[in-house]
């Protein structure tokens, strides 16, 4: 059995998915309906309504994502003793303060300095802790690394994560290893086979 989650737009599964299986990998898979689930609770609760994130996927994922997309890194020295899940904590909660729930789709921050690591994340609206390892207290020099996907303007996005990231650290000036916001090409599969 092969399960398959579609994300943002790249939802052509019958397209994208069943073709190539049955012509690459026809001794390994046998082809069954597809079969699509869906959660009926967000749906009656939530809608249709294009201008958050659940009801933009439901209603318009074959078309091209809409979503401000995030991915930064930077150096953090956590000195000689720093709460890894209070910061990350104050990170995601000054993230989530800059956009209504149903316009983030997801929001990833990963610590991990010498002495442990720490991934909390937050899909819609709820926040979980990822993966832990080692004590709670940050020590050393390490990394902070950020994933986002949201409804928004690029531009918008790396500023607003910028000026949260200014505010949660208390300094002015930030310094990352690599940086970069954009609004993703519309899908282009490789193994997209039509009749």
């Amino acid at each position: 059995m092969l399960i398959a989650e579609p994300v943002g737009s790249c939802t052509d599964l019958l397209v994208t998915v069943v073709p190539p299986l049955q012509v690459l990998y026809s001794n390994m898979f046998k082809i069954a309906p597809l079969t699509i689930m869906v959660d009926a609770i967000s749906v009656l609760d939530e809608g249709f309504d294009r201008h958050s994130v659940d009801g933009y996927l439901r209603a318009h994922q074959l078309e091209e994502a809409e979503l401000g997309w995030y991915n930064g890194t930077m150096a953090l020295n956590f000195g000689q003793g720093t709460d890894s899940y209070d910061l990350d904590k104050k990170i995601m909660e000054g993230f989530s303060a800059r956009y209504p729930k149903g316009n983030i789709a997801h929001a990833k921050i990963m610590l991990s300095p010498e002495s442990n690591a720490l991934r909390m994340s937050s899909v819609r609206g709820m926040v979980s802790i990822d993966a832990a390892n080692g004590s709670r207290i940050s020590e050393g020099k390490g990394k902070l690394t950020i994933n986002a996907r949201v409804i928004s303007d690029p531009e918008m996005l790396r500023n607003n994560i910028r000026t949260m990231l200014k505010e949660v650290l208390g300094v002015d000036v930030l310094s990352f290893d690599s940086e970069d916001s954009f609004v993703p090409s519309p899908p282009r599969p490789f193994h997209r086979m039509v009749d």
